[in-house]
């Protein structure tokens, strides 16, 4: 299961957990683009998405994911993934990453670590948002 959330200034959400197949991750980036478009979202995003739940994507999802992390390369301005350290889905995701060639976009297995990259560039409400979704 994936899921978008937007609540605070230019912090886009995401969460996810269990299987990830193909279709649930065309819903998941038709609701995540419905939620900017909703919330006026103009200009570079700062993106987070707690995938600690995750624990395999399908092979059929994996072009998708990456496809969608590559075009979306220009509208974001930081983008930082939580992961569960030493997991098979953990690696792979790092890889997806690592092949979207954006040096903003990076994997985090802590979460402290994660907020000291995003936190030079959040608002005092992003910030307080980002921790409370953390939690």
């Amino acid at each position: 299961m994936l899921t978008a959330d937007h609540q605070a200034g230019r912090l886009v959400e995401a969460r996810g957990e269990g299987l990830i197949t193909y279709p649930e991750f065309v819903a998941f980036r038709s609701s995540f683009m419905e939620k900017l478009a909703r919330a006026g979202v103009r200009g570079p995003v700062i993106a987070v998405g707690d995938l600690r739940k995750v624990e395999r994507i399908t092979d059929d999802a994996q072009p998708a994911v990456l496809g969608l992390l590559r075009s979306d390369n220009a509208r974001v301005e930081r983008s930082a993934h939580l992961l569960t350290a030493r997991t098979p889905f953990a690696q792979l995701y790092a890889d997806l990453i690592e092949k979207t060639h954006n040096a903003s976009r990076r994997a985090f297995t802590d979460p402290w670590a994660l907020i000291d990259y995003l936190a030079p560039v959040l608002t005092p409400a992003e910030m307080q948002r980002l921790e409370a979704m953390l939690r």
